[in-house]
């Protein structure tokens, strides 16, 4: 459980450390559910985190990425929860240099 603990402590995003965090401590209460749940949320969030700096860098797939990102976050309208859920299950199928 130590080396669990000590790899949620090396996570360096300011975003998606505190939803990492919480998976742990869902994870460690024995909520498996909830631990699943903010886990797939913080690799969602981080991997589109690395998609913007790969945008800022010019890569034109993370520029298609964002863009959708961009136009879909803050807004809770049918249009932009299913663009949301279309990145989120598309994320892995990119070819990105996810470094």
């Amino acid at each position: 459980m130590r080396d669990l603990e000590e790899q949620v402590a090396r996570v360096c995003n300011g975003e998606v450390r505190p939803l990492v965090r919480e998976a742990y401590r869902c994870y460690t209460a024995g909520a498996a559910r909830a631990a699943f749940v903010l886990t797939c949320t913080a690799v969602c969030t981080d991997l589109i985190d690395k998609a913007r700096v790969l945008q800022e860098r010019g890569e034109p797939q993370a520029s298609d990425l964002i863009r959708d990102v961009d136009a879909a976050q803050g807004k809770l309208d049918t249009d932009s929860v299913r663009t949301m859920q279309r990145v989120e299950n598309s994320l892995l199928d990119k070819e990105l240099p996810w470094s």
